[in-house]
């Protein structure tokens, strides 16, 4: 009986040692603690934030009448069907995860795109556009971020 309290014991920090937050993009993460060193891949270069995707620069002050405009800009649901064209994104990676990509290849016509944050960026606004930019001239008129 007591060394199946053992087992068990062993067992859950075993699971607790294995549990930990980062992001699904950084492969070489390093859980150093604080003053580590941080990633071992050189590649991850973070994550894309909200701000980058939608183009909304956060240190623009909003007034009313953005939000009436945005309100009344009509209400349109966006939709996937079977068979459209996407361009797919993994936030902080180079290419989205092969798995993922199979996946969706399944119901759409699939192209990819980096989800690696421009360090030079100059707004979040820019980066929005070239993705449009990179959609549109592909004939792609949905953009899945992940």
């Amino acid at each position: 009986m007591k060394r199946l309290g053992f087992l068990m014991l062993l067992l859950f920090f075993v699971v607790l040692s294995g549990c930990a937050t980062r992001s699904i993009s950084n492969s070489g993460y390093n859980p150093g603690g604080y003053y580590s060193r941080g990633t071992d891949n050189p590649l991850y270069k973070g994550e894309l934030s909200e701000f980058d995707v939608l183009g909304i620069d956060a240190g623009k002050e909003i007034t009313e009448q953005d939000i009436l405009a945005a309100a009344s800009a009509g209400k349109s649901r966006l939709t996937l069907r079977k068979g459209d064209s996407i361009l797919l994104i993994q936030s902080g990676a180079m290419i989205p995860d092969q798995d993922m990509t199979a996946s969706a290849e399944r119901y759409f016509s699939v192209s990819v795109f980096t989800g690696v944050p421009d360090q030079g960026k100059k707004t979040n606004a820019s980066y929005a556009k070239a993705l449009r930019l990179a959609a549109a001239g592909a004939g792609i008129e949905k953009i899945l971020v992940y």
